[in-house]
């Protein structure tokens, strides 16, 4: 859908997360959309995007207008490794949504531990397909 479509929604800055998440989801198509609770990896994943007209999989973490100020690392999760918990899902489209400023250190990707070599995904040489 595209951008020009949503804006005529409704202000972001006054629904609450939830309300954004279940619209977002209805607005994507997505049948599923997961309750909050403390260690989630993202408010909402799916496959229904479609970037460079191709199904992009996605993960969306929403910060609502309950979270005033300025978005820091410290402030995504109660540990403050939401967005390292995000980025382990098995998207290639992160989206970070929040209603007001975002630090430049909440942006950059943080640095992900080394998976262990058997779970890394295995290259096959070129022609053994």
């Amino acid at each position: 859908m595209p951008a020009e479509q949503v804006a005529g929604f409704a202000n972001p800055l006054v629904l609450p997360e939830r309300v954004v998440k279940h619209l977002l989801a209805r607005l994507l198509g997505e049948p599923f959309v997961p309750n909050d609770w403390g260690g989630e990896h993202d408010d909402l994943y799916t496959t229904r995007v479609t970037l460079n007209d191709r199904p992009t999989p996605t993960s969306f973490l929403l910060k609502g207008a309950g979270l005033k100020g300025m978005l820091t690392p410290s402030r995504l999760g109660k540990n403050g490794d939401q967005l390292t918990r995000m980025l382990r899902q098995p998207a290639d489209l992160f989206i970070v949504q929040h209603v007001g400023p975002v630090s430049r250190p909440a942006v950059r990707r943080p640095r992900l531990p080394r998976a262990p070599h058997w779970q890394s995904p295995t290259r096959v040489p070129q022609g053994l397909t």
